[in-house]
C-alpha cells in the first residue's frame, strides 16, 4: 500500500532523512509530498569533531553515506554497494561519489531522489549519472500537497514523476527591455499561448517596491517524467508569474 509522506528537510542538508517528516520547512519554502518512494530500512548518524557528522541510509543492497567534515562544508555523498557498510568517515571499497547538496528522500529502482526547499535532484545509480536537477521557485509558491504550486514526487512501476514550480531569469528586465520576455520564454521552454503574453511584471514590481530596471524572473509549472531506464521528458505549464530579483 502506498503512503504519502510530507517531506521536511530544514536545518541541515540531511535533517529529515531518517523520518521523512516532522521537520518544519524554512519560512517561505514550498512543501512537498512523496508517494511510492522506497524509504531506507534504517538510518544512522554519528557526530564528528568541529560540528561535523556522518549520516548513513541503509537499503537492502546499497548504503548511502553523507559526510559533513565541519559546519562550513557541504556534504560529501557516496553510494556503497553493500547493505550494511560502516558509518565511518574512512574510505569504503567500491564507493561511488556524488556531489549532492540536498537531502535524500527515497528511491525507486535505481533512481535516488534528493530534495529540499530549494530544489530536486535525481541520481541514477545504475549509470552513475545525475539525470535531473531542478530549482524550486521560492517563497509562497506552495501551500499544500493539493496546491498545483507545491512540489510532488510520485513513483510507480512506470517510473518517477516530479512536479514543481520552476523559475528562470536573465540579466534583463521585462519592464525595460522588449526582448527580455522572448529570452525568458525561450529559456523556460514555453510554447503556444504560454509564450504569447508576458506576465504582469508591473504589478509584481510595484508590490515589491522594485525599480523597473531590476532583473526579471518568471515562474511556471514543470512536470518531469523519468522512466525506469532513465529516459526523461519535461512538460511546462502555467500560470506564468513574474518577480524582480
Amino acid at each position: 500500500m502506498r503512503t504519502s509522506i510530507a517531506i521536511g528537510l530544514a536545518g541541515t542538508m540531511w535533517a529529515g532523512m531518517a523520518v521523512f517528516a516532522g521537520v518544519a520547512w524554512a519560512e517561505g519554502a514550498a512543501p512537498a509530498t512523496a508517494t511510492g518512494l522506497e524509504a531506507p530500512s534504517s538510518t544512522k548518524s554519528v557526530k564528528l569533531p568541529n560540528d561535523g557528522s556522518i549520516t548513513c541510509a541503509y537499503y537492502p543492497d546499497v548504503t548511502v553515506r553523507a559526510l559533513v567534515l565541519d559546519s562550513e562544508s557541504n556534504p560529501v555523498v557516496s553510494f556503497i554497494k553493500a547493505a550494511n557498510a560502516p558509518c565511518t568517515p574512512g574510505k569504503a571499497a567500491g564507493a561511488v561519489g556524488y556531489d549532492a547538496t540536498l537531502g535524500l528522500i527515497g528511491r525507486t529502482g535505481s533512481l535516488y531522489v534528493f530534495a529540499d526547499a530549494t530544489g530536486v535532484d535525481v541520481y541514477d545509480f545504475a549509470t552513475r549519472k545525475r539525470i535531473h536537477r531542478g530549482e524550486v521557485a521560492r517563497a509562497a509558491d506552495g501551500l499544500s500537497p493539493a496546491d498545483p504550486k507545491a512540489m510532488v514526487v510520485s513513483a510507480d512501476a512506470t517510473g518517477l514523476g516530479i512536479g514543481y514550480r520552476h523559475e528562470v531569469y536573465e540579466t534583463c528586465s521585462i519592464l525595460k527591455d522588449k526582448a527580455c520576455w522572448g529570452k525568458l520564454a525561450k529559456l523556460a521552454g514555453l510554447t503556444g499561448d504560454l509564450a504569447k503574453q508576458a506576465p504582469n511584471c508591473a504589478a509584481a514590481y510595484e508590490a515589491a517596491n522594485a525599480q523597473p530596471d531590476f532583473t526579471s524572473a518568471i515562474g511556471f509549472r514543470r512536470d518531469v517524467t523519468i522512466t525506469p531506464d532513465g529516459k526523461t521528458s519535461v512538460r511546462v505549464s502555467g500560470p506564468v508569474t513574474c518577480r524582480s530579483l
